[in-house]
């Protein structure tokens, strides 16, 4: 069975679930409440809506079919709270890189930006943004962000989860958000760091990527019941998952295998320590290119930072770590083999695979 037979298995379920709780969150609101707000739920819709992979839901499903042996229908109800958090993350994301296009659709924060009141434009210059349009897309997109982060607790809550799983789920989720801030700290620390190394960029992976995965197939387990001892298991699974993820997502941003709906090469000027830039600068260390950290560095100018990666092997690197982590990955779904039923099982697999082999 392909991936996307496996996805569709539990995005329909999830997505419909998760769109009737956003839906409740809008008819919640007073009839007072100003439209903006309105505007903050729509945006939010839309975004959720926008043909995202569900990887993260997907797994909490996988690890409840496969340890429970039931039917993953019966937890879409809450297993869609991580995806909601995923969505936080990028939000927030896309302002800190100030990227105006994710999955092919404007940023929620440059749709604010756009909508901006200037008849209300406030005098004077601004000691932090560019200008008050600039200020008013991003305060308003870490508004919504904000947002979807609380509404990925009230899924939690609200669930027909008996109040011990609610609060293991709960403590999960926010020990979640403590290792993705403290990896987009690291991670805009890294931008300027004069060295990098491997060793950076496999733990900037794992707080950003690795732990939210480890979280959403825990939270799986957790509502099938599985032990404490099983549930330790799903870290080294989840962290070579997310660095395989991470090294995929490089690639993709250079055009490599796919693209990942931008403009290619992104990552470069945002002066990003991409692992392919990492093991171009262990290569090449005296290699220097204005491309670097200029966003707005041409087309050309990125072309040839990305030339240098395939002539100096950075690329074949790049590619022979990943397809290393994925075997390391695949090693780790052996823990779960007892656990779990055959067909739950392959379709784990699948999904490990589909984490490098993915286009987009």
């Amino acid at each position: 069975m392909a991936f996307f037979e496996t996805a569709e298995r539990y995005s329909n379920h999830l997505r419909e679930s998760m769109n009737r709780f956003l839906e409740s969150r809008l008819h919640s609101f007073p009839e007072w409440t100003p439209n903006l707000f309105r505007s903050h739920l729509e945006k939010i819709q839309r975004m959720c809506g926008s043909g995202g992979k569900m990887l993260r839901p997907a797994l909490t499903c996988l690890f409840y079919e496969g340890i429970s042996g039931q039917d993953a229908q019966e937890v879409s109800e809450s297993a869609f709270a991580f995806e909601l958090f995923h969505n936080y993350t990028l939000v927030h994301d896309d302002i800190y890189d100030e990227d105006s296009e994710r999955r092919g659709m404007p940023t929620i924060h440059s749709q604010f930006e756009r909508e901006f009141p200037s008849a209300k434009t406030p005098s004077g210059q601004s000691p932090i943004y560019a200008g008050p349009t600039k200020r008013y897309g991003a305060v308003q997109g870490i508004i919504s962000g904000k947002l979807l982060f609380t509404f990925g607790l009230e899924a939690l809550l609200e669930s027909n989860l008996k109040w011990q799983t609610k609060e293991r789920a709960i403590r999960t989720y926010l020990n979640t958000s403590f290792f993705d801030n403290i990896g987009q700290a690291l991670d805009l620390e890294y931008e300027s760091a004069t060295e990098t190394s491997e060793e950076a960029y496999f733990d900037l992976a794992i707080l950003k990527t690795g732990r939210l995965l480890e979280a959403s197939a825990a939270f799986g387990a957790i509502l099938a019941g599985a032990s404490e001892t099983f549930i330790r298991n799903v870290r080294p699974y989840a962290e070579n998952v997310a660095i395989c993820f991470q090294i995929k997502d490089d690639l993709l941003d250079l055009g490599i295998w796919g693209s990942k709906g931008r403009e290619i090469g992104s990552d470069i000027r945002q002066g990003k320590k991409t692992f392919p830039h990492t093991c171009l600068m262990r290569i090449r260390p005296d290699f220097q290119s204005d491309a670097l950290g200029n966003p707005k560095a041409s087309p050309e100018c990125v072309g040839k930072v990305i030339s240098a990666m395939m002539e100096s092997w950075a690329i074949h690197e790049s590619e022979r770590i990943g397809e290393l982590r994925l075997e390391m990955a695949l090693q780790n779904c052996r823990a779960f083999r007892k656990d779990f039923g055959n067909e739950a099982y392959e379709r784990l697999i699948e999904f490990t695979k589909y984490v490098w082999e993915r286009k987009k």
